[in-house]
This record gives C-alpha cells, structure tokens and sequence, in this order.
C-alpha cells in the first residue's frame, strides 16, 4: 500500500480552524434546542461529520464544479475537523455539568449523603446557595466570585480531558492504521460518503450504492424528523404517535 503524503499547508490549515470555529458554535447553539431524549445531542462526534459530508454530496451532485477540488484526502480532513469540533458540544457539556451543580446546591435534599460531601466543595458548584438562586429567574449580573472557582476547574478538566482523548487515538490511529495498515472499524459512516463524493458516477456500482444511500437517508428523514419537530414545537402534529402512551 502506497502512503500518501500530507495535503495540509498554513492555508488549509486557516480554513479548517475557520470551518471548526463555526462548527462548534453550531453545536454549542443547537444543544439547549433538541429534544431530551436525545441528549441534548444535535451535533455529535458521530452525526455532525456524517451531516457536513451528507450536505457536500448532494451540493457535488448538483454543482460538481463547487465539490471538485476536493479529493478524498481533503474530505477526510473535513470529516475528523467535523468530529472534533463538536465533541464537547453535547448534553455533557457544557449543560449539563451547570445544571447538576444547580441541582446539586437547589434541589438536591438535606438528608441525602451526597450532599454532605460536597456541601462546602466549589468543584460541584458555588458554596453560597444564595449565588445559585438567580440563575433560575435570571435578570441580576452573575455572580462571578462564587462561580468562578466552580467553572475554572471544570473548564481545566474539560481540556485536559481532551488532550487524553486526542492522545489516545492519536495512539490507536498510529497503531492501528499506520503500522497496521487496516481500516478503522466505524470508519464507514465516513469512507463511503468519501467515496461517493469523489467517484465520478459512471461506475454502475457507485450509482447503486449512491441510489441506497440516498434512500436509507429519506427514510431516516421521514421517521425522525417529524419526532423532532414535535418535541421542539408542540405544535407540530404527531403523526407517528411518539408521545402517546403505549
């Protein structure tokens, strides 16, 4: 197998940390907007590559001139960058560290052992209850001397978190793919969308697999979305009966 050589230079560089940047904004701003039942998790590690390359096949469908100068090393890049960006965009974080310590300090009863250990420990939030209190009305400044402490240790934790994370596939990756020389195991969801971006279409077998895949994503479309959109707008009729008991 003949390696192929790194494609990045400081411009694609530039363009993946722009491309990243909006993605994470994406994830972040789309979270507190999805249903419950879904963690939280418009955007994730698993969907958003999947999504971003869902979207440059059907754009390269329709204008191939737009799609061309993208070779499949280059729609790798924008795979892993869509997957990284949004990882610590989910239900786990940022939301969901805030809304335990508020429910740590404000819900959480007396009597519960839990909250005898942590009662004078900033890590599970602001000591004074009287600081948490307002973020449930909101309409006061923050305060930040009680919740600094609280949010720079998780915000230290998160990042280092991610370095871990980094390093060990980093590791895998070297290991795996490098010495190795075989697929990553889940790395379909994001090698046959490349493969379909890139093939020119007169491959009857590329064309079958472009037919499938484009079918299995409408009736994916057909199911989910309608659920989606009830749980975000009750509005909106429930034509599969989700929220009806069973």
């Amino acid at each position: 197998m003949e390696e192929e050589k790194s494609i990045l230079t400081p411009k694609l560089w530039a363009y993946l940390l722009i491309f990243s940047v909006i993605l994470s904004f994406i994830g972040v701003l789309s979270s507190p907007f999805t249903p419950s039942w879904a963690w939280s998790n418009l955007f994730t590690p698993f969907s958003a590559p999947m999504i971003i390359l869902f979207i440059i096949l059907i754009i390269g469908k329709i204008f191939p001139a737009i799609v061309k100068p993208l070779n499949r090393q280059k729609l790798g890049l924008l795979y892993t960058v869509s997957s990284i960006s949004v990882i610590l965009c989910n239900s786990w974080n940022p939301y969901s560290i805030v809304h335990n310590a508020v429910n740590g300090r404000l819900n959480t009863y007396d009597w519960h052992p839990a909250t005898w250990l942590v009662k004078d420990n900033p890590v599970f939030g602001p000591v004074n209850r009287d600081a948490v209190t307002p973020i449930l009305t909101g309409g006061v400044a923050t305060p930040w001397a009680d919740w600094s402490p609280f949010l720079g240790w998780w915000l230290a934790y998160v990042i280092c978190w991610l370095f871990f994370w980094v390093g060990w596939m980093a590791l895998l990756e070297e290991r795996w793919i490098e010495v190795e020389k075989l697929p990553f195991p889940t790395a379909l969801t994001g090698t046959l969308p490349i493969m379909l971006i890139s093939s020119s279409g007169e491959n009857p077998e590329d064309k079958t697999r472009l037919k499938s895949f484009l079918i299995g994503v409408l009736l994916g479309a057909l199911i989910i979305l309608p659920i989606v959109a009830r749980s975000i707008n009750s509005a909106v009729p429930d034509i599969w009966g989700w929220t009806q008991s069973p």
